[in-house]
């Protein structure tokens, strides 16, 4: 009987481990959650400062 092999769910790549995304999948999906969590971040300090709130310290 053949083993089993995982694919990445995002690209298809044979994935060793008992993963379901492999390496660099998973790098990019952080990187891009990270930038839209900036942009989030940004966007909000903005408002606050438009409506004459002062964000908060980081």
């Amino acid at each position: 009987m053949p083993e089993k092999t995982d694919k990445c769910m995002v690209c298809g790549k044979a994935v060793g481990g008992g993963q379901s995304i492999c390496q660099p999948c998973q790098e990019s999906i952080r990187g891009e959650a990270a930038g839209k969590r900036r942009k989030v971040n940004t966007t909000a300090e903005k408002a606050m400062k438009k409506h004459g709130q002062k964000p908060p310290d980081k």
